[in-house]
């Protein structure tokens, strides 16, 4: 855990980030010296002109590296796409794209709090209209008919031997962190089953980390590309099938 006086400052460069008052009160204080994360503090985060709200539903909380995810994305896609967004989570991905792209957006997870809290966050957003969410397991309940621009994922890919920050660990769902086959058991279900949902020419993003790079570079009868994000760490997937 973070020493008291150094989350004080974070909370107080996250408020400053978005505008608060830059006071802390007793209730914050209190959280402060637990090792809730400080997004969940704030409430809320706000990236790509859209805001999330974030309770301590045990969701994953969205990180700055997905924003630059969904900038990449933006580049395959257009107002008359059709976007597929998987493990949707708190909604961040599928509703950034909706809101920036103004595209149609299918978005998709196996957990009920994830469906809640992206119904909620398509609503603030002003992109219900345009967003189809529902209760899948990957593509289960994806109509077999439907056919995508674009499936992009920030699947759980962490392999289970690694050790996280107790803040994470406790306040996060490990289902939306952990997967098996050393962190790439989502990416082979996914690369399995995504050629019948997608168009001829369309493409498959994934958020991922060095650790999956191997693993999708021995993929067979894909087109990959793997770009690095302000850190200089693998993060973004662009893949799309060989004929």
């Amino acid at each position: 855990m973070q020493d008291y006086n150094i989350r004080k400052k974070l909370l107080l460069k996250e408020k400053l980030r978005h505008n608060l008052p830059l006071k802390i009160g007793e209730l914050e204080k209190e959280k402060l010296k637990s090792d809730m994360p400080i997004q969940l503090i704030v409430g809320f985060i706000e990236m790509q002109n859209v805001k999330i709200l974030l309770k301590d539903n045990k969701l994953l909380i969205p990180r700055y590296e997905t924003e630059e995810v969904i900038i990449e994305s933006f580049n395959y896609i257009n107002k008359h796409s059709k976007v597929l967004d998987l493990c949707c989570g708190t909604g961040f991905i599928g509703i950034a794209i909706a809101k920036n792209v103004n595209c149609q957006v299918s978005m998709v997870d196996i957990d009920e709090n994830a469906i809640y809290s992206s119904v909620e966050n398509a609503k603030i957003n002003n992109v219900d209209k345009n967003t189809d969410i529902y209760l899948s397991d990957l593509f289960s309940s994806v109509p077999k008919t439907e056919q995508f621009d674009l499936i992009i994922s920030n699947p759980p890919y962490i392999p289970e031997n690694i050790v996280l920050d107790s803040s994470v660990l406790n306040w996060e769902n490990h289902q939306a962190l952990f997967a098996k086959e050393k962190g790439n058991y989502f990416y082979r279900l996914i690369l399995e089953n995504a050629k019948s949902f997608l168009k001829p020419k369309g493409y498959l993003i994934f958020e991922i980390s060095d650790w999956n790079v191997n693993f999708l570079k021995k993929y067979p009868n894909i087109d990959l590309k793997i770009k690095k994000d302000i850190n200089n760490k693998n993060r973004i997937a662009i893949i799309q099938y060989k004929k």
